[in-house]
Parts: C-alpha cells; sequence; structure tokens
C-alpha cells in the first residue's frame, strides 16, 4: 500500500454519497412533493427558494457537515485537493441532487462540489452515461469523473459498496444519518417564514390538510411518514429507513460521528503540503544539479529516509492504518 501523500505525482480527490450521508433528505424531499402538489407555479415557489426553504429545517442537515465541506473546500484552494465529487444512487431527477449540492455552496461560501455521478438508472432509463451498474464501484467513478488511476480517494458514504474497497481509496462508512420532525412542525415552519406568507390566512387550513393527506399523515395518528407516501415521492433515496432518532443522546452521537469523519479526512490530506513542498524542492536541484555532486545528493536522500522512517515510528499504529490507502473505517 502506498501512503497518503506519499507521491509528487498523485492527486487527492474527495467524494461523497448524499442520501443520509450529507443529511436526511427524505422527509424533506415528501414535504417539497406536497408543497408541489399544493401549487400551481411549484418551480418559482419552491425551487427558486431552494435555500430558504432548507434553512428553515436545519435538523436535516448531518452535524459538523458544513464543517467538513469548509475544510475540504480549503484543501482544495492550496492545491492539497484536486476535485470534490458527489457519488449518489439518488432516484430523483437530476435537479433536486443539483440543488442540494447549490445549497452546500451557500452554506460554506463557496462552490463546494465540483461534478455530480448520478444514478446509472431511474424507473428503468439510463440517467449517468459511464456508469455500468447501480452498484458504486472504484471502476465507474474513475471512469466518470476522469480520475487519473495514481489518485487517491477519500469515499465518505453510510452504506457498505464492495465495488469501492479499492487500494487507492480510503473508505469512511458512516452510521446512516436519520433525523425527522414532525408535520406539524414542518407546516408551522413553513407558515411562519416569508415562504409562507403567500398563503392567506383563510387558505391556512386548506393547506395544511393538503400537505399533511400528501404526506400519509391524518390528525388522529401519530405523525410518521406513511411508508406508501415515501416510496411514491419522486425524491426519496433508495434503503431509506423510516423513523426519527428524536433523542437529544442520538444526536449527540451523530456530532461525535461528524467528528470522526472529519478526523480522517484530516488524517487523509495531512502530509499532501509537505509533499508538494518536497515536489518544489526536487525541481530547484534539478535546475541546479551542476551545483550538487552525487554523494551529497545520497547523503540527503538518505537523511530524509531516516528522518521519515523515525517519525512513522513513533506513530501510533491505529493513525498509521489510516493514512494507508485502501483502508476502511467504519465510524
Amino acid at each position: 500500500m502506498l501512503e497518503i501523500g506519499g507521491s509528487q505525482l498523485d492527486e487527492n480527490y474527495a467524494v461523497f454519497d448524499v442520501d443520509e450521508t450529507l443529511g436526511y433528505f427524505s422527509q424533506f424531499g415528501a414535504f417539497v412533493d406536497a408543497l408541489n402538489n399544493y401549487y400551481s407555479d411549484f418551480s418559482r415557489v419552491v425551487f427558486d427558494n431552494f435555500n430558504e426553504l432548507l434553512d428553515l429545517y436545519p435538523e436535516f442537515i448531518r452535524p459538523n457537515m458544513i464543517e467538513i465541506l469548509k475544510y475540504v473546500s480549503e484543501k482544495r484552494s492550496e492545491g492539497a485537493c484536486k476535485g470534490i465529487i458527489i457519488y449518489t444512487n439518488n432516484q430523483g431527477p437530476r435537479i433536486w441532487v443539483a440543488n442540494i449540492s447549490k445549497y452546500f455552496d451557500y452554506k460554506v461560501g463557496t462552490q463546494v462540489f465540483d461534478q455530480i455521478i448520478a444514478a446509472f438508472k431511474v424507473n428503468g432509463k439510463i440517467v449517468q452515461e459511464g456508469r455500468t451498474t447501480q452498484n458504486k464501484t472504484y471502476d465507474d467513478l474513475v471512469r466518470v469523473a476522469n480520475i487519473p488511476k495514481t489518485s487517491q480517494i477519500c469515499f465518505v458514504d453510510d452504506l457498505d459498496h464492495p465495488g469501492m474497497r479499492h487500494p487507492n481509496v480510503l473508505y469512511i462508512n458512516v452510521k446512516p444519518y436519520v433525523e425527522t420532525l414532525p408535520t406539524s412542525t414542518l407546516i408551522k415552519r413553513y407558515l411562519d417564514s416569508n415562504l409562507g406568507k403567500n398563503i392567506l390566512p383563510e387558505n391556512r387550513e386548506k393547506f395544511i390538510k393538503s400537505i399533511k393527506k400528501r404526506m400519509g399523515v391524518n390528525d388522529d395518528e401519530n405523525e410518521r411518514i406513511a411508508t406508501l407516501n415515501l416510496q411514491e415521492s419522486n425524491f426519496i433515496s433508495l434503503n431509506t429507513p423510516v423513523g426519527s432518532s428524536g433523542e437529544s443522546s442520538a444526536i449527540q452521537s451523530y456530532k461525535k460521528t461528524g467528528e470522526k469523519i472529519l478526523f480522517y479526512i484530516k488524517l487523509f490530506f495531512k502530509n499532501k503540503n509537505k509533499s508538494r513542498k518536497s515536489h518544489k524542492l526536487h525541481m530547484h536541484t534539478r535546475r541546479n544539479k551542476h551545483r550538487a555532486t552525487l554523494k551529497d545528493k545520497r547523503r540527503r536522500l538518505t537523511s530524509k529516509s531516516k528522518l521519515l522512517k523515525r517519525r512513522t515510528n513513533a506513530n501510533d499504529n491505529s493513525v498509521r492504518k489510516t493514512r494507508k490507502i485502501g483502508a476502511f473505517m467504519r465510524v
């Protein structure tokens, strides 16, 4: 195995799944579907205000995810990361994931994702050219994203995709993020916001009944999303569990998971800047090779090798493993 950042020719990429990884968007998607069913001018009312709408429900974003994406974006600006990619099997229209991607641009303050790799097929029709299967695989990823096979990839997903296990991939397998809200909370926040001002007082009861009916919630039932309606929604992901954590302890657990994700991503990029500095020194030496003897070069290389060996031996075994390409980390 090669160590992360160990080659001057290698490029680093960060790849993220969407559903239950970046956040929990199934209930939000069902709510958007209900709004679509109510409004005649859906695009103007909802998609033109997507960021403002999702801002009403911060619970749907995985804790620490904004911080994680900010860090990776900074690494790209520094040259330590070549690209940030979404790799999803979401079965909704492409505009759905595109809007989620733009939402993170808005929260981070810069364009985060350079490319979106969509599902292979939706309703039996090929959506993403270049993919060969609905399974996520290393070969499909590098083909569609045009990633050099010498590159190193940090892949974050809540599901275990055997096809993504590869010597050049650090696979961070995260606990699925699932956090739902009572339907009444979804509705109240919407009606109390600027977006809900278009619902006149005399039409509010009609609006509430329409949303609840579409989402499969009756007034005399507990407010869990009906499985049938989730499956019918155009915006629902694959393998989506129904239910809510609803516990502060669960939120704390998700926060700890977010901290672990950031920890391993930082380890992934740890040596990249050192590698770039080493590359600049190497180029300078080549331009001035007439000033150095072969013996001098060998002495410097031997010294660097001994220093690197001492640093490596000083690290804890668990940390050394996370710096290796091909690791599968379940957090």
